[in-house]
């Protein structure tokens, strides 16, 4: 799961969301607009022909808190 924009950098938020999905990778994205980032590298081909750089977008993983616990 991929979170971009305000709730990205929603500490609390971005964990209730690990927690409530336990088997899934939670991300947050370092940009505030990474879904429209997105788009502009699907279409980079056709108005850069230049290399997208690497760096251009990192997420950081959130980990959940209650791991080993039981959550029934």
């Amino acid at each position: 799961i991929f979170v971009d924009g305000g709730f990205s950098s929603n500490d609390v938020y971005m964990h209730l969301l690990a927690e409530a999905f336990p088997d899934h990778r939670v991300h947050a994205a370092n940009v505030p607009q990474a879904s429209a980032l997105g788009s502009a590298i699907i279409m980079h081909d056709c108005w850069n022909k230049e290399d997208i750089p690497k760096e251009l977008v990192e997420t950081r993983q959130i980990q959940r808190a209650y791991k080993n616990q039981d959550r029934t």
